[in-house]
């Protein structure tokens, strides 16, 4: 696996000629992880669309659900895994073959007969996607650590965070629209939903990988710090010495062991381990909501009319996120350069507002308004958890810290809004699910409360020092 690792560093280019590299590679390194990561979420949901045409087959809902349960298991501890792998490896080729794997593996379910029709290979497979789908996200974030300053990163995160609603949003377009009797267009089988992002996606791979490369360092370049002189302002003090414990040099990078990086720059950090709590609360409203959307619009306003609007309510929440985040970086990056933890804390009291009105929403139409206030700031958090989470280490541990909180996010805060909030509306009804949202709320609100304490505190112990 030694073609995994990160790329040398070569000799500088010209004065002349750095400008326009960076600019170049810039666009094209932010193009690469934005498109892979899309491509990740056309292959992440596909068992979950032909449910019902899997149901046919005579797939009990108990054996779809253990299918379906398999991929997010998976997921939430290869995240964690493959993102301490990520901080040793190069981008280019981990994002990539990550990639591949995921659309042979969904590919092979449309093709080979028999396959998606199995319980046994479905779930197997989806247990493969799972496990590679985790080498997704932290090549990405690493990517930008290494290319793009802190003083930009709200706006480039959210940007590309936008990438998962846009890939979840386009496979469900694609079933709507081209397959089954009553699609717009009839053009594919139901078998479609597998082999068609797989294909499409090896083409994309090959693409991404064409047009990635690793650090600034590995093409001539000096490093980001370097390169934007980011740390000459009063406020940026405290990015200054994380900077400052984190090595340049790549040969370092390099010979580093994930042991290493794990105890040292993440285990050990405060921050990281209150943004994973966070992340859990975090979590189970943006999954408790997406999850039971579809089942609680059918008790708002009838089952026959909930029913129909619940693929469309969960569309509108997916895409509500889109604008909140992009709001959000914004934000981070304009006014709360050093303290985003009070931005997820307002986003989340806008939340709060939101889950009030979906609660007590007499009509679908008001329910799905109430979705679209709550989608377009509950993504807020969810980007600047991870945002905060690489503002908090070294770029060599940036890949692990987003990978142990996803790792929090999906195994406490996924599977809680599956299997909680099941046990809590059999014997406490929707009363009880919303008692569970709002008190994952308050408690996230604290928790940021906290962060945003030790952040300011950190910044005034750093100046005092700075003055002595």
């Amino acid at each position: 696996m030694s073609f995994l690792s990160p790329a040398p560093k070569i000799a500088r280019l010209p004065a002349s000629k750095i400008d326009g590299a960076y600019l170049k590679h810039r666009i094209l390194n932010f193009a690469g992880i934005f498109l892979g990561y899309l491509c990740y979420y056309l292959l992440r949901n596909n068992v979950a669309l032909a449910t019902p045409y899997l149901a046919k087959y005579g797939f009990s809902k108990t054996q779809l659900g253990w299918v379906l349960s398999m991929s997010p298991a998976a997921y939430g501890l290869s995240k964690f895994l493959m993102g301490n792998l990520s901080d040793r490896s190069n981008p280019r080729y981990f994002l990539t073959l990550g990639l591949l794997i995921s659309a042979l593996a969904v590919f092979a379910l449309g093709v080979v007969p028999g396959w998606a029709t199995s319980t046994t290979v479905l779930g197997a497979v989806m247990l493969l996607n799972g496990c590679v789908q985790g080498m997704g996200a932290p090549p990405c974030y690493r990517t930008i650590a290494h290319w793009f300053p802190i003083r930009l990163r709200g706006r480039v995160v959210s940007v590309w965070s936008t990438s998962h609603n846009v890939g979840a949003g386009l496979i469900a377009l694609f079933v709507a629209s081209c397959i089954g009797a009553n699609s717009k267009w009839h053009l594919f089988s139901w078998e479609a939903i597998f082999w068609f992002p797989g294909a499409f996606c090896v083409v994309m791979a090959l693409f991404i990988m064409a047009i990635m490369v690793d650090t600034p360092q590995s093409v001539g370049l000096p490093s980001v710090e370097e390169y934007d002189a980011e740390y000459k302002t009063e406020a940026q003090q405290v990015e200054k010495e994380k900077a400052q414990q984190s090595s340049d040099d790549d040969e370092d990078e390099r010979k580093m062991t994930g042991r290493e990086i794990m105890f040292k720059y993440v285990l050990s950090s405060t921050t990281v381990w209150l943004l994973a709590l966070a992340n859990i609360f975090v979590y189970v409203i943006r999954y408790g909501l997406s999850n039971w959307a579809p089942l609680y619009l059918s008790s708002v306003d009838g089952p026959n009319l909930g029913h129909a609007f619940g693929a469309t309510g969960l569309t509108i929440f997916e895409y509500s996120g889109i604008g909140g985040m992009l709001f959000c970086g914004y934000l981070s990056d304009r006014f709360f350069k050093n303290n985003k933890a009070i931005l997820s804390m307002l986003c989340l009291m806008l939340v709060g507002v939101g889950i009030v009105c979906y609660h007590y929403a007499t009509t679908i139409y008001l329910a799905s308004a109430a979705l679209i206030l709550i989608g377009a700031f509950i993504y807020g958090p969810v980007m600047l958890v991870n945002l905060q989470g690489m503002n908090a280490v070294p770029k060599k541990a940036v890949g692990t810290t987003i990978g142990f909180l996803g790792l929090a996010g999906y195994w406490g805060g996924n599977i809680s809004a599956s299997a909680l909030l099941g046990y809590v509306l059999e014997h406490f009804s929707w009363d009880g699910m919303f008692k569970v949202f709002y008190a994952a709320c308050i408690c996230s609100m604290v928790i940021f409360a906290l962060i945003s304490w030790i952040s300011r505190n950190s910044r005034k112990k750093l100046k005092l020092e700075a003055g002595s």
